[in-house]
């Protein structure tokens, strides 16, 4: 009896074998199939953090150069020795006639000065969004570069201020309160030391950006 069933209790027990070997093979096929997911999901994610990190860096680098460009052209602008006469505000009847010559170009110069400044207005914001986002990614290298590069920008802006009110106030009581520099005001074709200045530190500035502009 027990030799008629030994052949089939043999049988069972490769059956047996068999099935937990298969059973081995599929969990140790299923490890490595997600252990390759996983890998090739991580190496995905961090492709996607790299290139979202450059399209960032190439992004920033991209607007802060280009409003950068516009900041410094629209300094030269408000320099511009040249006053075209369509910068000029157009007088009334009553201003024609009853206004004094000093009072006439003290608000000439006020109205003329004003829409010069008002490029710098318009793009220093974003210049200064710029600024920020360059010190939370790129941190503070920059940073200093920009506040002289604003430091400039604003001495021409009380320059400018002593030059308008030098028309208001003729008397010479007056005069050293009221003293400018021609130099910082106008700008020169040759020997322009402030103009020099300007592009000094826009070419430092320019220059550490430049490496972002890669994807």
């Amino acid at each position: 009896m027990l030799d008629q069933i030994y052949p089939y209790t043999s049988a069972i027990i490769t059956i047996i074998k068999d099935i937990t070997t298969l059973s081995n093979i599929k969990d140790i096929t299923t490890i490595v199939t997600l252990s390759i997911g996983s890998y090739v999901a991580w190496q995905g994610l961090r492709t996607w953090k790299t290139q979202l990190k450059g399209t960032q860096n190439y992004d920033l680098a991209k607007s802060t150069l280009i409003n950068l460009n516009k900041y410094v052209e629209s300094i030269y602008q408000v320099r511009n020795p040249a006053i075209l006469g369509g910068e000029y505000p157009k007088p009334t009847d009553v201003e024609k006639f009853n206004i004094h010559q000093n009072e006439k170009q003290y608000k000439e110069k006020c109205y003329v000065y004003q829409n010069r400044y008002d490029k710098i207005y318009n793009i220093k914001p974003y210049l200064q969004e710029n600024v920020i986002e360059i010190e939370v990614l790129w941190g503070e290298k920059l940073k200093n570069k920009f506040k002289q590069l604003f430091a400039l920008e604003f001495k021409l802006f009380i320059e400018i201020i002593m030059y308008i009110e030098s028309f208001k106030n003729t008397d010479y009581e007056y005069k050293d309160m009221y003293s400018y520099d021609e130099k910082i005001i106008r700008a020169t074709k040759e020997n322009d030391s402030f103009n020099d200045e300007i592009n000094k530190i826009r070419t430092e500035i320019e220059n550490d950006i430049k490496p972002y502009l890669t994807l």
